[in-house]
C-alpha cells in the first residue's frame, strides 16, 4: 500500500534520531543504597519490632544488554539514512559504554510476511530477523545497521508480535501453505542474551504501525490457500507477553503516529515504558531518554539465614522507577520460646531487583533478651564436721547451728546471690553460687567474712532472720525468698 507507506515516512522518524538522543539518560549517575544498612535491637521472646527502610535503585543499570528492534517497512528509508550519514549508531554506542561500561549491543528487525497483502515476496519483506547479535564491539554493530535496508511491509500492520516474540524465544516459525514450500519466514534466532545476574535486558520497538494479531484475514478476496496462508500466522499478544516476561525482557515502545494501543500495552506488561512522540526531531530524542532512564525497577527483600526470627516486610516488594527510593516496613519478631533468652541473633537481608541485581544488603543482630528471673533457694548446710544438721529440730523451720547452702538457678546463667538481713534491712552480698554460710543472729553489726573452715564459705552476722535472692546475668531478680531461720541470740 504505497498511500499507507508516504503517509508514514514522516512520523517514521522516529527511531534513528532518537537513538542518538540515549546518551543523555546514559550520562546521569547511578547510585543505590539501603537504609539503615543495620539494625541491631533488644527483644524479649515474643515480641517484635518495626522499622522503616528505604532502599535505592540506580538510575542506570551496571550492566545492559540493549537490542533495537527496527520496523524496516518501507516508512522508514529515511531514518535509515539518517543514521547512516550522521554516524549516530557510532555515538550511541560511544555514549553508552562511556556511562555503562558493561554493555552490549544487538539490532533486530522486522516487516511482515512475504504474501499479500501483508507483505511481498518480491521486495525481500520477512517476518523477522535477527540482524547482529549481541556483542561488545562497536564498529561490528555499526557496520550492521549501516547495512540494514527498508523493505515494503504491504498491508497497515506489521510483525511487530512476531518481532518481539523471536527476541525472547528464537524458535523461528515455518509457514507452509497448500501446495507450496515457503519455508522459515521468522528466522527465529534470539539474542544471546547474557545469564549473568544483574545484566538489565532491554529491547527498544520503534515503529508507527498498529501490530498483527493472529487470525487477522490476508485482505484479499478470494483468499487463495492454495497460495498462501489465508489467516495470519503470528503469535498472539499473550503468547508474546508470556516469552518476554520468562527471558527477563523490558520493552522500552517509542510510540509515533500510526502505532497503536499495543505499544503501551506490550511496555505496562513487560515491565518496561512508552513514550509518545510526534515527528519533532528533539521531542524524539527526549522522549527515547525518558523510555530507557524511567525503567519500573521491582525491589525484593530476602532474609537470609535469619531463623528463629520471623523478618517480614510491607509490601512484600515494590515497584518505583529507577532512580527512585522504594520504601518498606520491616518488622522483626521472635518466637514466644523461653530457651531463646540470652541469645544473640545474626543474619541479613539482601535487597535485589527483579534483574538480580543486589542492591545491597542489611545487616540484623537481634539481643534476645531474658526476662525469666531465677528461682533463689536456701537450703541445710555442712557444718565443718562435714554434718548437715536437719533443721526443725527445736524450732520448726530453723536452723539452730545456722548452717545454709545457699543456691539460685536460671535460664540462662546466675550472676550473683543476696542476703537480706530482715532484722537491720541490711543487703549482704554478692555470694558465688552457691556457696554454704554460716548464719549468726547477734547484735554486732551486720556483715560478711569469708572464712575457710571445712565446707564453710562466708560467716554472716545478721540481727535477724534472712532472705535470699538472686540476680541473673540480664539483670532479673527473684523474689525475696525462701527465709531461712537462725536462733535469736541468747538473752
Amino acid at each position: 500500500m504505497r498511500s499507507t507507506i508516504v503517509a508514514r515516512i514522516r512520523a517514521g522518524a522516529i527511531a534513528l534520531v532518537a537513538v542518538a538522543a540515549l546518551s543523555m539518560v546514559l550520562a546521569l549517575p547511578s547510585h543505590a543504597q539501603v537504609d539503615p544498612a543495620s539494625v541491631e535491637l533488644d527483644l524479649a521472646p515474643g515480641t517484635s519490632d518495626t522499622v522503616a527502610k528505604t532502599v535505592g535503585t540506580p538510575v542506570l543499570p551496571p550492566a545492559l544488554d540493549l537490542c533495537l528492534l527496527f520496523d524496516l517497512s518501507g516508512s522508514y528509508s529515511d531514518d535509515l539514512t539518517k543514521i547512516k550519514t550522521d554516524s549516530l549508531a557510532q555515538a550511541l554506542f560511544d555514549d553508552v559504554r562511556a556511562s555503562i561500561s558493561d554493555s552490549w549491543f544487538c539490532v533486530g528487525s522486522f516487516v511482515d510476511y512475504p504474501f499479500l497483502n501483508w507483505g511481498d515476496a518480491a521486495y525481500g519483506d520477512y517476518a523477522y530477523q535477527l540482524n547482529q547479535d549481541l556483542t561488545a564491539d562497536g564498529p561490528t554493530w555499526v557496520g550492521a545497521i549501516n547495512s540494514l535496508t527498508t523493505h515494503y511491509g504491504g498491508d497497515g500492520p506489521e510483525a511487530q508480535y512476531e518481532g518481539l516474540y523471536q527476541m525472547a524465544t528464537g524458535v523461528g516459525r515455518e509457514v507452509t501453505p497448500a501446495g507450496a514450500s515457503v519455508g522459515d519466514v521468522a528466522a527465529g534466532l534470539a539474542p544471546a542474551w547474557r545469564p549473568a545476574a544483574g545484566v538489565t535486558r532491554v529491547v527498544a520497538i520503534t515503529t508507527d504501525a498498529p501490530f498483527h494479531d493472529p487470525g487477522d484475514p490476508a485482505g484479499v478476496t478470494p483468499c487463495d490457500a492454495a497460495a498462501r496462508p489465508c489467516e495470519y500466522p503470528g503469535p498472539s499478544r499473550d503468547d508474546t507477553v508470556a516469552a518476554l516476561t520468562a527471558a527477563g525482557i523490558k520493552v522500552v515502545a517509542i510510540k509515533a503516529p500510526g502505532s497503536g494501543a499495543e505499544m503501551d500495552d506490550i511496555a505496562a506488561a513487560t515491565g518496561g515504558s512508552v513514550v509518545t512522540t510526534d515527528d519533532t526531531s528533539s521531542q524524539i530524542a527526549t522522549a527515547i531518554v525518558e523510555g530507557i532512564g524511567n525503567l519500573p525497577t521491582t525491589v525484593i527483600p530476602s532474609a537470609i539465614g535469619c531463623g528463629p526470627l520471623t523478618v517480614g516486610f510491607i509490601p512484600a516488594t515494590r515497584t518505583v522507577l529507577s532512580g527512585e527510593t522504594a520504601a518498606f516496613t520491616e518488622t522483626i519478631a521472635v518466637p514466644n520460646d523461653p530457651a531463646l533468652s540470652g541469645t544473640v541473633v545474626e543474619c541479613q537481608v539482601a535487597f535485589m531487583t527483579d534483574s538480580d541485581l543486589n542492591l545491597g544488603t542489611e545487616t540484623i543482630r537481634i539481643n534476645i533478651l531474658d526476662v525469666t528471673p531465677p528461682q533463689a533457694a536456701c537450703l541445710e548446710g555442712v557444718n565443718p564436721a562435714g554434718h548437715t544438721p536437719k533443721a526443725g529440730q527445736k524450732s520448726p523451720g530453723m536452723n539452730e547451728d545456722g548452717f545454709y547452702r545457699i543456691e539460685a538457678s536460671d535460664n540462662v546463667a546466675v550472676a550473683s546471690i543476696w542476703l537480706l538481713d530482715l532484722g537491720s534491712g541490711t543487703q549482704l552480698g554478692p555470694f558465688a553460687n552457691p556457696s554454704n554460710i554460716k548464719y549468726v543472729q547477734n547484735a554486732s553489726p551486720p556483715g560478711v567474712r569469708a572464712v575457710s573452715n571445712g565446707d564453710v564459705d562466708y560467716k554472716v552476722n545478721g540481727n535477724g532472720d534472712f532472705s535470699v535472692y538472686a540476680v541473673d546475668t540480664s539483670g532479673n531478680v527473684s523474689a525475696l525468698n525462701p527465709t531461712c531461720l537462725v536462733p535469736p541470740p541468747p538473752k
